[in-house]
């Protein structure tokens, strides 16, 4: 039985490796802004997940205007 994909757009959440990848930022960035508090992230077992939501406003707010 072949394993379903979902596509990036269609995840609720992103490992620290896929938001390196949709930011173009190293994972070392990443781990840094969730320790600044600057992304939320939460854990399932060893794994630290970026909700969607969390994205979107992280994106948002960065953005200059």
């Amino acid at each position: 039985m072949a394993k379903e994909s979902i596509k990036l757009e269609e995840r609720f959440c992103f490992s620290i490796k896929e938001m390196a990848s949709l930011t173009g930022l190293s994972e070392v960035h990443i781990y840094g802004l969730i320790k600044d508090g600057k992304i939320n992230a939460f854990k399932v077992g060893r794994r630290t997940l970026i909700d969607k939501k969390e994205y979107d406003r992280w994106v948002k707010d960065s953005v200059i205007s």
